[in-house]
């Protein structure tokens, strides 16, 4: 049997990194007494797996979690037990069952929205967003392993829209080369003029998938 939760990573957890997020998961299935299969040979590992890493300091509202088990467990039962085996800040909301041979949540990931926090200086959001989405071409600086290098961002974003002067919610493709929310932030303050002089969080609010066509949250994709 194999399960699919939803959990939340909230600002007590948000400087875990994935790594020890990992980690932590892999305790509290311990604890909980939750039959997770193991993977073979000389260091057999629990088969699990989140379905998409979190950047530090970002918290999340729906990450998703896939988990192997052994012999079955009611998804009510698993999330009971893993909320009283974890740390404060991270908590499960809900699983479910999933059939044998379903793919894997983190090949299921299309789109993430985000919702990107500025500090209390007002800003014209309104504007910035317009001129953003209006263009064809907005050019941010990605530092990756091999150095740093200019991506053109606007393909990558779907959707954006100021929700006040100090909030904007924005849809990012994931199926591409990815470019980091803060990324985003960051290209919006560079259009002000601002770049150094604005603090900003970066919540991921939803994981999607696709369902007929269209995208639906990653915890309802047709598997």
């Amino acid at each position: 049997m194999n399960l699919r939760a939803v959990f939340s990573k909230d600002q007590e957890a948000k400087f875990i990194s994935h790594l020890d997020l990992q980690r932590t998961l892999e305790r509290a299935l311990r604890r909980a007494r939750i039959p997770v299969r193991y993977s073979q040979g000389y260091n057999p590992k629990p088969r699990f797996s989140v379905a998409s890493a979190l950047m530090l300091g970002a918290a999340g509202d729906n990450e998703i979690m896939d988990i192997h088990l052994d012999r079955p467990v009611e998804p009510e039962q698993f999330v009971d037990r893993m909320n009283g085996s974890l740390t404060p800040g991270i908590r499960f909301r809900a699983a479910r069952a999933l059939p044998e041979g379903a793919k894997d949540a983190a090949s299921l990931v299309k789109a993430a929205r985000y919702r990107i926090t500025f500090g209390d200086r007002e800003l014209p959001l309104g504007e910035l967003v317009s001129r953003f989405v209006s263009s064809d071409t907005v050019m941010v600086q990605k530092h990756t392993k091999e150095g740093t290098k200019t991506v053109n961002a606007r393909p990558v974003v779907l959707e954006m829209a100021s929700r006040s002067s100090a909030e904007v919610d924005v849809l990012l493709d994931v199926s591409v080369p990815t470019v980091k929310p803060s990324e985003i932030a960051g290209a919006l303050l560079a259009s002000a003029g601002m770049v150094n002089d604005v603090l900003f969080e970066c919540h991921r609010t939803e994981l999607l998938g696709t369902s007929r066509g269209r995208l639906v949250p990653l915890f309802d994709t047709e598997v």
